[in-house]
């Protein structure tokens, strides 16, 4: 049975290990590594009389016998720790995208996985389309894509673009525009709300070359993603409406669905959708 730390316990993290206690993922939980837990994810370790053990500092997995770590914390966690994880033998299923559109950092990954005989997981999680943006790009037949992400106010309070601008969204009463830019001064501007755009961009074009743009939307109660992929294959419409998670607005429902399936295949034989 594939032994596994989690890296990140907030709503996603705090799923998966549901699913993994429950045995809707057959892995055996070994360690959860975050600064605070959410309820269940305290409540399980008290249940294991501590047979699951909690750190606080991410390389505290560096020495684990385990064979994976989850990652669902943030992009800056995958920015400092993924390196030292991989070349400490784990295999690694990363949640927070965002934080590989560093190419330097992705290319040092790519290595210490291949030096390790590794492997590196990013889920699609709240996005589709993905295995036509990569059979496009290996082909070199992928010239233009651009992804617009709408939300309510409320899952964009708090990014630094708004911050450091004193943009005060939650006086909006339409739709706006907030954001034009590419992957890269998307991940800066809102680091926690552009996962989706760093799926895409890692997919296809790379973080420089994959627009974005970014809505506030006061009268909507869904996430919307419209993807527009364009190139000698052909071109690609993709719309999603989704429901954010109920206890994160700034995370969808289906990025959550989509960790726990990405693990799940991760400890399976078969494997479908890459």
């Amino acid at each position: 049975m594939v032994k596994t730390g989690i890296l990140g316990c907030g709503n996603i993290g705090g799923a998966v290990i549901e699913a993994i206690v429950s045995g809707k993922i057959e892995a055996q939980l070994v360690a959860i590594v975050d600064l605070q837990l959410i309820d269940s994810a305290r409540r399980i370790l008290e249940l294991s009389a501590g047979k699951i053990k909690y750190y606080r500092d991410p390389l505290e997995l560096v020495d684990l016998d385990i064979d994976v770590v989850f990652e669902a914390a943030n992009p800056a966690v995958v920015q400092e720790y993924a390196l030292p994880l991989i070349k400490s033998g784990k295999d690694l299923i990363l949640m927070s995208i965002g934080g590989l559109v560093d190419a330097n950092l992705l290319e040092h990954l790519r290595q210490a996985a291949r030096d390790a005989g590794k492997k590196i997981i990013l889920p699609a999680g709240a996005i589709s389309g993905i295995s036509t943006l990569k059979a496009a790009s290996l082909c070199g037949e992928l010239d233009e894509v651009i992804i617009k992400t709408t939300k309510a106010p409320r899952g964009l309070a708090g990014a630094p673009l708004l911050a450091n601008n004193a943009i005060d969204i939650g006086t909006f009463q339409e739709k706006t525009l907030i954001f034009e830019g590419n992957v890269v001064e998307a991940i800066a501007g809102f680091p926690r709300n552009v996962n989706v755009a760093a799926a895409v961009a890692l997919a296809g074009l790379g973080p420089k070359l994959t627009r974005v743009e970014i809505y506030a939307d006061p009268n909507t109660e869904r996430t919307q993603h419209n993807v527009v992929a364009r190139g000698g294959f052909g071109e690609l419409q993709l719309s999603l409406r989704v429901f954010p998670n109920p206890n994160n607005p700034k995370s969808s429902y289906l990025a959550t669905l989509g960790a726990i399936s990405a693990f799940k295949q991760y400890t399976q034989e078969i494997i479908m959708g890459l």
